[in-house]
């Protein structure tokens, strides 16, 4: 990966503080999401989720969904991290893999158009 470089702004580029600033978004990313796929969860839920404890009123399935899209999010940080992204099928896949799991008939291929 190839080294960014700021020429608009004049900032050095600070991959620890970008991780550090990503990681925290994770509880707002998984809540958008959540919230697109129509599941309604308030931040708190979300938040209150993902530190492992369960939250009433919200179908199995639905916390499962918000559990998944961390995981996700976590995967891809990591890939980010250790220098091992590309924008790939194959990432893209194993993302999907995450994400999608017990949501879709089969997580992690791409299905052909019917």
């Amino acid at each position: 990966m190839t080294a960014a470089k700021d020429t608009v702004w004049g900032m050095i580029p600070n991959r620890a503080m970008a991780k550090q600033l990503a990681v925290r978004d994770i509880p707002s990313l998984v809540y958008d999401a959540v919230n697109l796929e129509g599941v309604a969860m308030t931040l708190p839920e979300v938040q209150t989720l993902l530190d492992g404890i369960t939250v009433g009123g919200h179908k199995v399935s639905d916390q499962n969904m918000a559990l998944n899209q961390a995981a996700a999010w976590k995967h891809l940080i990591s890939l980010v991290s250790e220098d091992k992204f590309s924008f790939s099928k194959d990432v893209a896949l194993s993302i999907h893999g995450i994400a999608g799991k017990e949501e879709v008939l089969e997580w992690g291929p791409f299905t052909p158009a019917m």
